[in-house]
């Protein structure tokens, strides 16, 4: 079946933008653990991103039952499927950083986009992001507003973005420092990034 793109055009107030002439390379990584209906419509979203540039997107899935990608995901759109139900040493993943981390080794890009499975993304996310990034020279930006839904995506409010989620960033400055292996700490980039 076809991903789902969500949210749907009649329920958010789509802006438009303009094809860009950005060139980086955007490394968008989904970490999921067997969540598929999530997968399946962040791909969507996903495949959906009006970023003119070169795009990959590196699923990284934890769950002991692989994901099955369609026959031309991977070789038309970019799409690396990795399966590792356990880490390198044969172990379950002690956190989520620890799973980012490894998932960051698959990212060849020269940016880095965190693509939550369970995340809402418009259209123009990466476009806008790599905007933002180049013009204010930084090493990390996330907007100040996303959209939330309490009701499963039937709805949606415009509120103030605390969470690196949806940050994009020099893929090289995550990959030097890190994420944070402590338990409760997945999303942050050991330093500091903000």
């Amino acid at each position: 079946p076809q991903p789902q793109v969500a949210p749907p055009p009649a329920q958010v107030q789509r802006q438009r933008s303009k094809p860009t002439p950005y060139k980086m390379k955007v490394s968008s990584v989904l970490c999921t653990y067997g969540r598929f209906d999530c997968v399946q419509r962040s791909t969507g979203m996903w495949l959906n991103q009006d970023y003119a540039g070169p795009t990959e997107l590196v699923i990284f899935n934890t769950a002991p039952e692989p994901l099955e990608l369609g026959p031309t995901l991977g070789s038309q759109h970019n799409v690396v499927n990795v399966h590792a139900p356990t880490n390198p040493n044969g172990q379950p993943w002690s956190s989520l950083g620890e799973v980012r981390n490894a998932a960051l080794e698959h990212a060849t890009g020269e940016l880095y986009s965190c693509w939550d499975d369970d995340d809402l993304f418009l259209p123009f996310h990466l476009t806008q992001a790599v905007g933002k990034w180049l013009e204010h020279k930084v090493i990390a930006w996330k907007p100040r507003f996303s959209l939330f839904s309490n009701d499963g995506g039937q709805t949606f409010k415009l509120a103030g973005n605390a969470m690196e989620a949806s940050i994009l960033a020099s893929l090289d400055f995550v990959k030097r420092h890190g994420f944070s292996t402590k338990q409760s700490g997945g999303e942050h980039v050991q330093g500091g990034w903000l």
